[in-house]
This record gives C-alpha cells, structure tokens and sequence, in this order.
C-alpha cells in the first residue's frame, strides 16, 4: 500500500507558516495597523493582517514604515517574501534595509487635516459600527465625500474641482491642490470680508442694488498669493529667478568636475544652439556644490535647490521637481544622475509623462562596497522606462547588458539610444621632453571605482618611471594617493585639476586608466584626443575605444602584471604606441564628432530624441 505525505506536508506547512509568524511578528519589523491602513483592500479579505503579509509580501507590501519591502526585493533580486529573507538571510551578510516612504494613510496623519473625533462626531455611523475612524475614512470614507476634519470640506472640494471627481480628494490637495491655490473648503472670511466691501460701495452706484454678486458664491475665484510653507515659499524663489519660459530643463545633482556632468554640459550646450539659451535651464537639484560652474555657459541660467534653502529634505526636492515640470510643462528634460529627478520620475512618471517627455542619461553599473548593484540603471531604469521617452547611454555595452538583464521587450528596448560623447577637438602637443625616463599621467577622481590600490600597486612595480597623479575625490583615498607620494619616489600626486587641457603633458609618454567598472569615460576621449597612447582595463564601454589597434586594454582589470607588462612594452616599442596612438585619434573623429552627436539627438530614438520639437 502505498503511503501518502499529504499530511506530513500540511503539517509541516502549518508548522513553518507559525514559525514565520513568530519571527515576523517579534521582528519589530511587522506593525498591524499600519499595514492595514497602507493597504485598506486587506481588511476586505477577512484575512488577519500578518497571515497576509507573510503571504502577499513577495507583491512588494511592506510589514511596517521601517522596512520598504519593494525597494528590497529590487535591489537584491530575492525570490519569496523579502522580511523572512532579510530575518534569516539578509541581516547576516549585511543587507541594507530602507525606510517605508510614507503611505498614503501616513501622508493624510501628517497633513493635520485628519481629526479623529470629528469624524466620529460627524459621522455616528463608524461611531455605531465601532470602526477605527481612519481606517474608516482610508477604506470608505474619502471615496464617500466623507471629510476628514473641520478644515476641509470633502464635498465642497468635490463640488468646486469636478476635474477630480473619482479620486481621493484630500490627497489630491496634499499633492496639487494646494500647490495649485485650490482651497481646503469655503472660504467664509474671504466671502465675509467681499461682502462687507460690496456693501460699502453701494451708495456709490444704485446698480450694485439690484446685483447678487454672491447668488454663486462657491465659484467665486479666491485668490491668496501668500507662500503657506517652506515648499510654496522654494517653489515661489526659484520661479521668480526665471526670465522666460524654459522649452528644456536639464536635472542634476550638483555642478561639479566630472565625467557626468560633462554629459550634462553637453546636452545642455546642443540644446542652446537649437533653440536658444533663453529657452534652457540647468537645475542642480540634490546637493549643494557647484565649484565647476564654467562647464555651463555664462547666459544658461542655473537654478540650485539648495540656494533657495539648503535644508530641503529629498522628498520636499522631489515635489520641487514635479512642481517645475508641470508648472513650466518644457517640450522634454533630461536627468543626469539627479536622485530627486529619478524619484520624481519613479513615483509620478506618469503624470509628468503628460506634460513633458521625459529622458534621462545612464553611463554604468554601480556597487556597494560588499559587491552589489546599486546604480541608477539597476535601480530605477526597470520601473521607469515605460514613463520614459528616451534613455541615453554613452556606451552600448551597458545598454545592451541592461537590456538583457532586466529582458526589456524591443518596443521598449527601442528607446535606449547610444549617444557616443563629442570629444574636445584634437591637439598636437608640444613635445619638451627633459629625460629618458618614461612619464606616465594618471588623472581621474580618487574614488573605490579607480582601483586606486592597483595604481599604486603598478607605480611601485615601476620605479624606473615617473607617475604624475591628478586628481580629488574622497577623503579616504586622496589621503591614500597623498600617503603614497612620500614611500613611491617616482610618484608625484598633485591634487585637483580644472580642466585636461592644464595638465601637463608636453612630455608626457602615455595616459594609464585604472578603474574596477565604469561606462566610457571621457578622459580616454580627451587623453586621445591630444594623441597619448591609453592603457586601460577591458571594463564597461572602453573596449569600444580602446582596443589593440588604437590603445592597450588590459583584459583583467585588477592584473597588476598586466598593467606592468604593457607600460614596459611602450618603453621598449615607442614607435608602435605612437602608431596606435594616432589610430585612437582618428577613430574618436570619425565616433565622437559634435556633428554625429546632434544628430542622434535629433533623431533618436524614432519617436523624436532629445532637441526633437514639436512633441513626440
């Protein structure tokens, strides 16, 4: 007879599922009524609140404000609910946890306007029902035209926006409303007050007898142009600075010296030349830094978050960026690397996608010190492309390895465009040798990204050759680089530089790149461009530069030897680096020309690019 295990595998279900309730459950993780009041349909299905989340959390519901279970399970690619794992697995190997972002009950608790007894007051049915008023209200009583404290007046909100009947109205006003100058409820002081004045002045004209001027008193237009609050009062200054109506805004997170801001600068420039200065703004959104305001022409303007008021929390500058958008509604922006844009783009795309066309630019992938994903691409490009009318990369390696990893379709895959960089236009150096001894240039940020262990690694290897070292980046490896000069004798570190064009490089030998991941960078392009040989590391896009014909790639990025091997190889064939060297410079004026760049931009992808006009 053969025996059957069903009921050995129910018990042992039943027995793993109460274990999973008890570890959930005294987590500190898991908060009933705020899981209710995030997700009110749970209530509908009887079920009790943990027995949910244990099994509807692989949705993306989070336990609690103090784990946000989607932004887990994006990040780490987990498969089953994202707490269990976080409890057994993730917490152990160092796992980072986000905070919740507020949800909607949180957001209307943090409104004021909820009164809990009010509602009970005027409403003696939840009262009767012994229903929790903001479950009440969460579940039932928005959609009802219920009002959720005396300051604001459901069915008056209803009745004055018609435009949002079907929706919550009191988010709606924490979201637009009150940023639009819609009213919380009738406002009787203002109506009093016009009142009295009409009254006053009726002697003046016997017409004004005979006129109700407040028969339609609730569609009277009430205007205040008072700024309530630290986001009116932002939103108000930043306005204010801007002369003209802007047709593209460009978003990043600072105006710094670096490869990504170049991007910015260049997008920012071809749009100038297509429509005008005037008609282009240049927003630094996320951090308070602009020591490289020359990268932006002097008659763009520049808006920064944080000179309005550096104080602004990431939430308050991702509705700044909505609030721009849909204010000035530009025919298309672009985000460089601005946090806030992203989010903004992740949490309203599809409301900004009616106003604007929405682009945004990615270079690589990005990772964690324990060697996990972290970049833009991983974390926002899988949500936001269906919102999103064009992605530009500077490179088609992490294009295409985007495009796979995450199995975009092509009709989406479609709007990933690449958009190979203009470099600068080429140079001949002045050669002004002094010594035999070869002269290598390194210059980049000091960053974990650089691989700065291995470039100090290949100096040492080396010390019948002389390193110059420019650059500035983080404390911890400027303090590195800054520790090394004095135990490397053949290497000099020379701190920040303004621009590629002031280094010193009439006699210089040839340009080493040293980098653990990383797009195209432009420094290769610019380093070619002066026509120096390039030694770099086989990673990212830089193969699509630097191959055997135009360079030296170095397949292993951390191969100390191989970095070594070829810098020897240069000394002992000159004639050859000059060769290829000279391939390089062709190849980026044949690839990286301003004129090629425009076009893509014009055109690509199919439905119009970027300085496209007249929609898509």
């Amino acid at each position: 007879m053969t025996r059957s295990w069903a009921p050995v595998r129910f018990v042992r279900q039943r027995f793993t599922q109460s274990l999973w309730r008890q570890v959930v459950g005294f987590s500190g993780y898991f908060d009933r009524d705020w899981y209710l009041l995030a997700y009110p349909d749970v209530l509908r299905t009887g079920r009790d609140p943990l027995d949910h989340f244990l099994r509807h959390g692989c949705e993306g519901r989070s336990p609690g404000p103090r784990f946000d279970a989607a932004a887990y399970l994006a990040r780490y690619e987990v498969s089953g609910n994202p707490l269990v794992h976080y409890l057994v697995h993730g917490r152990r190997k160092g796992f980072e946890v986000r905070p919740t972002a507020p949800s909607e009950a949180d957001r209307v608790i943090a409104c004021g306007f909820f009164d809990p007894d009010f509602y009970l007051e005027t409403y003696p049915d939840v009262r009767r029902a012994n229903y929790p008023p903001l479950l009440h209200y969460m579940l039932h009583g928005a959609l009802e035209g219920r009002s959720p404290g005396p300051d604001f007046d459901a069915q008056w909100y209803l009745m004055r926006n018609p435009d949002i009947v079907g929706m919550h109205p009191l988010l709606h006003y924490i979201d637009y409303g009150r940023f639009e100058g819609r009213k919380p409820r009738r406002p009787e002081n203002a109506l009093r007050v016009a009142r009295e004045a009409v009254a006053g002045v009726e002697d003046l004209d016997v017409a004004l007898y005979g006129a109700d001027y407040f028969a339609h008193a609730d569609f009277l237009e009430v205007v205040d142009g008072a700024a309530h609050n630290r986001l009116e009062r932002a939103l108000t200054a930043l306005v204010d600075q801007i002369d003209h109506v802007p047709e593209r805004i460009v978003f990043m997170p600072w105006l710094v010296r670096g490869g990504a801001e170049r991007v910015a600068a260049h997008a920012v420039r071809a749009m100038a030349e297509r429509l005008g200065s005037k008609k282009v703004l240049v927003v630094l959104v996320d951090y308070d830094l602009e020591s490289a305001c020359d990268l932006i022409a002097p008659d763009i303007p520049v808006l920064s978050f944080s000179r309005i008021d550096p104080d602004l929390s990431h939430d308050e500058r991702v509705r700044l960026v909505e609030l721009l958008v849909r204010g000035f509604r530009p025919e298309a922006i672009l985000n460089v690397n601005s946090r806030a844009c992203w989010d903004a783009i992740l949490r309203r795309g599809r409301v900004l996608a009616r106003y604007t066309r929405l682009y945004g630019a990615l270079f690589c992938a990005d990772f964690t010190p324990d060697g996990r994903r972290a970049g833009y691409s991983d974390l926002y490009l899988r949500d936001c492309l269906a919102q999103l009318s064009g992605v530009y990369f500077d490179n088609a390696a992490h294009r295409d390895e985007m495009i796979q990893s995450l199995g975009i379709p092509d009709a989406l895959a479609s709007r990933l465009v690449v958009a190979r960089q203009p470099a600068p236009p080429a140079r001949v150096l002045p050669r002004s040798k002094t010594t035999e001894r070869q002269r290598v240039i390194w210059a980049s940020r000091l960053s974990r990204q650089k691989n700065i262990p291995l470039l100090l690694a290949i100096a040492r290897a080396l010390p019948e050759m002389d390193f110059e070292i420019f650059g500035k980046g983080d404390a911890e490896h400027e303090a590195m680089v800054a520790g090394a000069e004095g135990d490397i004798s053949s290497l000099r570190y020379h701190g920040a530089f303004e621009d590629f064009s002031v280094l010193p490089l009439t006699d210089a030998d040839v340009f080493l790149y040293t980098s653990y991941w990383d797009g195209l960078p432009n420094i290769l392009l610019e380093a070619g461009a002066c026509g120096l040989p390039v030694i770099a590391p086989n990673v990212g896009g830089i193969n699509e530069l630097i191959d055997d014909d135009t360079g030296y790639l170095v397949d292993d990025p951390e191969a100390l030897e191989g970095f070594v091997s070829v810098l020897r190889s240069i000394t002992q064939n000159p004639a050859e680096a000059r060769r290829r060297a000279g391939r390089l410079r062709k190849r980026i004026a044949d690839e990286h020309s301003w004129a090629g760049y425009i076009r893509v931009l014009e055109a690509e992808p199919s439905k119009g690019g970027l300085l496209h006009v007249g929609g898509a």
